[in-house]
């Protein structure tokens, strides 16, 4: 058995890292499907390649009876923030709060690390962010390699996509040194 990391809604959240090497692999590959499956039918998502899920710092998967219902990924820019992105929901577990779940789940896991966490939200992921938490992040609040990352990322919805930070957790943190 391998180690469950959360269990809410009879939904259990597992990091990549900690499930075999079979179920990574398959796992990294239903995900690459689904994002190419979305792109080449709604270009809702960007389509991400098995190894590059499998390269994430974390990984987390929602997965119900076994069967993999979510995820999202984390990848670290420098030594103060970290891209969460890549947010899957199965087309059927849409509006469940599986998404804002997955989110608040690695947001948690980022922070504690000390690590600012930022996203390219478009209209599709974007409840799932502000339910964690996030805001639309203002001009100049993330570093300037992570705002060119964001000019050069291929975007579904160009004019759609605003970047958003997790401001609240830095005041907090902020207030808490004081």
């Amino acid at each position: 058995a391998f180690k469950l990391t959360r269990n809410y809604m009879n939904i259990e959240l597992h990091t990549f890292k900690g499930l075999p090497d079979y179920l990574q692999k398959q796992y990294a590959s239903e995900i690459a499907a689904e994002t190419q499956s979305k792109f080449e039918a709604e270009q809702k998502i960007v389509p991400i390649e098995p190894e590059a899920v499998l390269q994430r710092e974390i990984g987390l998967v929602a997965v119900h009876n076994n069967v993999l219902v979510g995820y999202v990924g984390a990848t670290k820019l420098n030594d103060t923030h970290t891209q969460i992105g890549t947010l899957l929901v199965s087309e059927q577990n849409q509006g469940s709060g599986i998404g804002a779940m997955l989110v608040s789940d690695i947001t948690e896991r980022v922070t504690k690390d000390g690590l600012q966490p930022y996203a390219f939200c478009n209209p599709n992921s974007q409840s799932s962010f502000e339910k964690a938490g996030y805001v639309p992040a203002l001009p100049g609040e993330l570093p300037a390699e992570a705002q060119s990352h964001f000019n050069n990322q291929p975007m579904i919805y160009p004019r759609q996509t605003i970047i958003y930070s997790l401001r609240a957790a830095r005041n907090s943190m902020a207030l808490v040194g004081q």
